[in-house]
């Protein structure tokens, strides 16, 4: 079990566990992903059913029949839940950072203004007419 080992040792100081704790989520975010663009990806769409084509596939309500949730639309919702989850842990939890990113950006150089360039007295009267 070394794997179990790293982790113990990784979670015993605070810094190296908010980090552990940040890779978890990143992975556990793209793991969602993959797994909602798959659940997608196998389901049937509503209209795909053969009895569609002769006008039989629809049903009186809006989103289609009552109780038509299967295995596949329900682990489509909790991946996109998981998902959902993991990006606002993401964007909102304090990763060991402090502050926005435009807080610790430094501060450009001051930029001094030269006078506009004088103007020329050459005469135009060598321009062909």
């Amino acid at each position: 079990m070394p794997i179990f080992r790293k982790w113990s040792i990784l979670l015993a100081q605070k810094d190296n566990a908010v980090e552990a704790v940040k890779i978890l989520v990143i992975v556990l975010q793209v793991i969602a992903a993959f797994a909602v663009i798959v659940l997608v990806l196998l389901q049937q769409g509503k209209g795909a059913d053969a009895g569609a084509a002769f006008g039989s596939g629809s049903s009186g309500s809006v989103f289609g029949a009552v109780g038509s949730a299967n295995f596949l639309s329900r682990s489509t919702a909790w991946m996109a839940t998981v998902f959902i989850v993991c990006t606002v842990l993401l964007a909102f939890g304090r990763w060991g950072g402090s502050g926005s990113v435009l807080e610790s950006a430094a501060a450009p150089d001051k930029v001094e203004l030269s006078s506009p360039a004088a103007k020329t007295t050459e005469s135009t009267d060598n321009i062909p007419k």
